[in-house]
């Protein structure tokens, strides 16, 4: 991707009374950080509510939906799948359909029901892919993977469920929030004193109410402080809980883009799990929780093991009266809110979002390992990189990050499967038509035989030096007069010409295995094999004369008893 290009960022998530609105605010919340640099998003979404798709169009977004299905199709074993009211195979061609022409430079998907099996014909016109989890239940074929809970067994959740390349960002460091809960957080401090202001929030769509049974027991206990509670448009007693707040004097926000401040200004929290666990922390708000869905019990447990809420489980008949329980329970001790508040505000800083950008920047990063730094394709690898975005140059192993790309250019080293495995693809040039050719200089060899037909292979770094899968071949055809620097134009202009033909087609390019093909080996050139031989004619010598490195390994001659070297140039036809 050249620097005149602004990232296109494709989201495929969805939002509706089943699913609820988290999956589709946390896109919402990379796609804001994203834009802070140039960047061309679109989401593509089925039965998007209006009002969700009123916020994209707000910000510049694109949106697409997807047909909807007049029937549903569950075709996989996958716990949620009835989330997609279609099959995957089906999704992924209606959604590269909706993509249209051109590549996108990453794919987030954000959906319990897709896992590789959409993700992986995606590829084609999408180079990167990223997924936004908690459930840890199936397999992702993705280069970024996004769990911003909080478990023990974190780093060990996704063993086996991604490919080996792929960079986890695991835990609330990484939690994605709106930038107004950060600005929040640099104005308030941890809680002290009486409880005096209660929130009360079960997500933007609250399919059981909890919302209006938990504001029945707060009328009920007439605890004489101030009520804010938060809904969703989709909500089904909208009205309803309107009226109730109206009649006890409660404030009643309905899709509100205050919540920041809202849980600034709260004393204590009752509500759902979910991304609102990590908003809570972020401005130190102790928080009674109840796990309005499965996924969020696993999540919500850890977080009260630490000290980060006050977890009741599951909705269950006794729920309500676990509320008031624990209502009393902060409202009679400020030293229990104190300290949760403290253990919450250490958790999470909110710049998650950030984080993940960065992460996103890193996992595109193209980086070349060439070993000497003096080699003459450096300059035209320079001029390359200032054509480029994200391009790292290094000359030893020690200084490779990892990233999306690894091009190893006479590399004279050996790299363990622990530094190419931080790459998606690492990849060799080599120059000649492998199988055949493979060893050293095989295009200086080439010439010295004669041959006017040279040939620029990159392929996979194996284990096995040039025996790796062959990506791309580039001929190059020589006319038999060109001396060592114009032969070197020309095969440096290839290797460029395959790296970035590499880079635009990597997820579509099919390797050539090389097992079973003829092959030949050239050994290691030494400074004696430019050797002149002073009884044959200069003739008979062009070639070695002119595939010569004149400064690092030049033509020479011995005679009685001294050295001579010989250098060979063009003369000016003009003169």
């Amino acid at each position: 991707m050249t620097t005149m290009n602004p990232l296109r960022i494709a989201f495929r998530t969805d939002a509706n009374q089943q699913i609820g609105t988290g999956h589709f605010m946390r896109c919402l919340t990379l796609a804001d950080e994203i834009c802070r640099n140039a960047a061309d998003i679109c989401f593509v979404s089925r039965a998007l509510p209006l009002h969700l798709q009123q916020m994209l169009t707000e910000r510049g977004f694109h949106c697409i939906a997807l047909p909807e299905s007049e029937v549903t199709l569950e075709t996989d074993e996958l716990p949620h799948a009835s989330w997609l009211k279609n099959s995957q195979t089906k999704d992924a061609e209606q959604t590269m359909a909706a993509l249209g022409a051109g590549t996108w430079d990453w794919l987030v998907v954000d959906h319990y029901a897709l896992d590789h099996r959409f993700e992986k014909p995606l590829r084609a016109v999408c180079q990167h892919v990223m997924v936004i989890d908690d459930l840890a239940d199936r397999v992702h074929d993705c280069d970024v993977l996004l769990d911003q809970n909080f478990y023990q067994d974190q780093a060990l959740r996704y063993l086996d469920k991604v490919p080996a390349h792929c960079r986890l960002l695991l835990g609330p460091s990484f939690a994605l929030l709106r930038p107004e809960f950060k600005a929040m957080r640099d104005k308030v401090q941890v809680r002290t004193g009486k409880v005096n202001n209660i929130l009360v929030f079960f997500g933007g769509v609250d399919a059981d109410n909890l919302t209006g049974q938990v504001l029945d027991v707060l009328i009920k206990l007439n605890l004489g402080v101030q009520v804010n509670v938060v809904i969703g448009q989709q909500h089904p007693q909208k009205e309803m809980i309107r009226q109730l707040c109206e009649q006890h004097s409660y404030n009643c926000h309905v899709q509100t883009n205050q919540m920041a401040s809202l849980m600034a200004e709260a004393d204590l929290a009752i509500g759902a799990g979910g991304s609102s666990h990590w908003e809570r922390c972020c401005v130190g708000l102790p928080a009674i929780v109840v796990a309005t869905a499965v996924n969020q019990i696993p999540i919500t447990n850890e977080l009260s093991k630490l000290g980060g809420c006050l977890s009741l489980g599951h909705i269950q008949k006794s729920t309500l009266e676990k509320i008031k329980e624990s209502l009393f329970f902060f409202l009679e001790s400020s030293d229990e809110c104190e300290r949760f508040s403290k253990t919450v505000f250490n958790l999470v800083d909110g710049n998650g979002g950030l984080r993940v950008f960065q992460e996103l920047l890193k996992s595109m990063r193209i980086e070349i390992l060439i070993s000497d730094p003096n080699h003459p394709i450096m300059s035209y690898l320079k001029i390359w990189k200032s054509r480029q975005e994200n391009v790292n140059i290094v000359h030893s192993s020690k200084d490779l990050t990892g990233g999306y790309i690894l091009f190893l250019i006479s590399c004279t080293e050996i790299l363990p499967s622990e530094i190419t495995q931080k790459y998606k693809h690492s990849l060799v040039l080599h120059a000649s038509d492998l199988p055949k050719g493979r060893g050293w200089s095989p295009h200086v060899w080439c010439v010295l035989e004669g041959k006017n037909l040279l040939t620029i292979s990159l392929l996979e770094a194996h284990e096995k030096v040039d025996q790796g899968s062959i990506w791309l071949k580039e001929h190059i055809a020589l006319e038999g007069h060109e001396l060592y620097d114009e032969i070197n134009d020309k095969l440096f202009q290839a290797e460029i010409n395959l790296m970035t033909e590499a880079i635009d087609k990597a997820n579509v390019i099919t390797p050539i295995s090389q097992d079973g093909l003829a092959s030949n080996y050239y050994p290691k050139r030494t400074p004696d094999d430019s050797r002149l031989n002073v009884h044959q004619s200069l003739i008979d010598q062009f070639n070695l004369l002119r595939i010569s490195d004149k400064n690092r390994y030049p033509a020479f001659f011995e005679h009685l008893g001294h050295k001579y070297i010989v250098k060979i140039e063009k003369a000016d036809h003009a003169s």
